[in-house]
């Protein structure tokens, strides 16, 4: 029996080592770096197959890109295919990763780390990664099919959805509209309209200047102070 116990120890020890192993970091990492020179009010548009995406503003009329690259080895680097357009005060980033090279997502890893002007638009979207923006002055239209987003104090409309992970959003001075299909929401004060949908978690909005719509499909809803119509649901929660 104790023969037993230990080649079943010994085989446990053995998997938890290959498992470190396969979710270890890359062996191979760099970093992309373009500039380009804008004029404010302009537009980034992100669309990527995966990776995390990090807005910053800065008081410059420039979009600052860094896209860092984790790689699982070397050889990967000509199956990321990444291409930058600019455009007068617009900037397109476009990466797309060859199918059948990715195993459990380990493979490939991606971030970018952008910085925009302080009033610019956005139009970000990624197939799997978290998503954050800074302060800023402009339309925030935002898409991950995995992963949280958080906001901090916008100046436009936000529009933001997510199809697994958690919403916070500072401020903002327009209207909101975000939606995320398992997670919490969390919104600080609002000058305009709100709509909070989530199918899975809790809501909560401090204060709103406009009428709130919030629903959730299990979870507490807690709203301060709205000056408009409030239309709010759960199916499970207070």
């Amino acid at each position: 029996m104790k023969s037993s116990k230990a080649v079943l120890t010994g085989s446990l020890a053995l998997f938890l080592i290959l498992l470190t192993s396969m979710c270890s970091v890359a062996d191979y990492e760099d970093t992309v770096k373009k500039s380009f020179n804008v004029s404010k009010g302009g537009l980034l548009t992100i669309e990527t197959d995966r990776g995390s995406i990090e807005i910053s503003t800065h008081d410059k009329a420039v979009v600052d890109v860094e896209l860092v690259r984790k790689l699982a080895s070397e050889s990967l680097v000509d199956n990321v295919i990444t291409n930058f357009e600019h455009e007068g005060a617009n900037v397109t980033i476009e990466t797309k990763v060859k199918k059948g090279l990715i195993h459990f997502g380990r493979d490939i890893k991606l971030k970018y780390l952008v910085t925009v002007p302080k009033a610019y638009n956005l139009d970000l979207s990624t197939a799997g990664g978290s998503i954050s923006v800074d302060d800023l002055n402009g339309n925030v239209d935002v898409k991950t099919s995995g992963g949280s987003l958080a906001f901090g104090n916008i100046t436009g409309p936000v529009n933001g959805k997510t199809s697994g992970g958690s919403i916070k959003l500072e401020e903002c001075k327009g209207t909101v509209m975000v939606n995320t299909s398992g997670g919490s929401i969390s919104i600080g004060q609002v000058e305009g309209d709100v709509e909070a949908k989530t199918s899975g978690g809790s809501i909560k909005i401090d204060k709103a200047a406009g009428s709130v719509t919030a629903k959730t499909s299990g979870g507490s809803i807690k709203i301060e102070e709205v000056m408009g119509d409030i239309q709010a649901s759960t199916s499970g929660g207070s």
